[in-house]
């Protein structure tokens, strides 16, 4: 680790550890979900929740670790729950409005750890909590970083969730259909002109080539002027989980299948835009992670119909938290 990165954790750590030496006498306590079957993603959002109701209620916060979560920040400074703490009741928290309700019903509470089960959305983070987040959620290794082509002017990352969740109902917000992502790639063209544009489309889908050679033949034969002459297309496989696999950016031993997956993810977080689905949580921490110009969320967001959905950078938002 760099000189930098030794200072900020030993700053981070020393903040965390007089925040828990002065809130220890409290009654309440939050925790994250540690989902031990989740990917990086899904426990990563139930930390950044478990973050977010801490910080927001001034309770002390206990670090359960997940996959993968060693080869981040957070794991060398959060305070750490451990078997030996011993709590009167144990609750499992899936929205602000429980956390909040137990807390006004109990005006002397036992001694209680409330387990955060569920994802935050974006917009509800001010400034400085995400920026303290993003500080924590960062590998504590180098990795190598997305190489972009010289030419382009803008870059737009898609990620086209299909794998596991294909033809399952259930899931119908974590994925979006061809046409919705074309559309939507479409409409940001639009918006870039003739600029030189690289596309890359992360997905699990066993052929990640034949969508972006599908996209680009949709735009192609769309109506209007969009010249795909100036646009360069790749697309790279994520399997999230996979012990044997290689990446395209990032760490290429397939038994370091946590490093690639985090690869991946500031891989994703690094491009101009970012085109996902409404929830999935690997596109929704790159979302989370990234400074992007703009983010689009394409897919059924209540379960009715499907839209899209743009989110602008923090300071360009009105009533944004501060």
């Amino acid at each position: 680790m760099c000189n930098s990165g030794r200072a900020l954790t030993t700053k981070l750590t020393l903040a965390l550890c007089i925040s828990f030496a002065l809130e220890i006498t409290a009654k309440v306590f939050i925790t994250n979900k540690s989902d031990r079957w989740g990917r990086l993603g899904h426990n990563l959002m139930h930390y950044v929740a478990a973050k977010y109701l801490a910080t927001k209620y001034k309770l002390p916060f206990l670090y359960q670790p997940f996959i993968h979560s060693k080869l981040l920040r957070l794991d060398r400074v959060e305070q750490r729950y451990t078997p030996d703490q011993k709590f009167s009741e144990k609750i499992i928290i899936k929205n602000e409005k429980l956390l909040q309700k137990y807390v006004a019903q109990n005006t002397e509470p036992r001694p209680t750890l409330c387990i955060a089960d569920f994802a935050i959305p974006i917009p509800s983070f001010g400034i400085k909590l995400r920026n303290d987040l993003k500080e924590l959620i960062y590998p504590i290794e180098p990795f190598t970083k997305i190489d972009f082509p010289k030419e382009p002017t803008a870059t737009i990352a898609i990620h086209v969730r299909r794998g596991d969740v294909v033809n399952k109902p259930q899931y119908w917000s974590k994925q979006a259909s061809d046409k919705l992502y074309i559309h939507a790639l479409g409409q940001l063209l639009s918006e870039l002109h003739n600029d030189k544009v690289y596309v890359h489309i992360f997905t699990d889908d066993k052929n990640p080539q034949a969508i972006a050679h599908k996209y680009k033949a949709a735009l192609k034969n769309k109506e209007g002027n969009t010249n795909t002459k100036s646009i360069t297309f790749h697309a790279s496989h994520l399997s999230y989980i996979s012990t044997k696999r290689t990446t395209d950016f990032g760490w290429n031993n397939a038994q370091q299948s946590g490093r690639t997956i985090i690869a991946d993810l500031f891989a994703m977080a690094s491009f101009d835009y970012l085109i996902r689905p409404p929830t999935s949580s690997f596109s929704m921490l790159a979302h989370f992670v990234g400074n992007h110009r703009k983010v689009i969320v394409v897919g059924k967001t209540t379960g009715l119909e499907a839209h899209t959905l743009a989110y602008l950078p923090h300071h360009l938002r009105k009533g944004a938290p501060a």
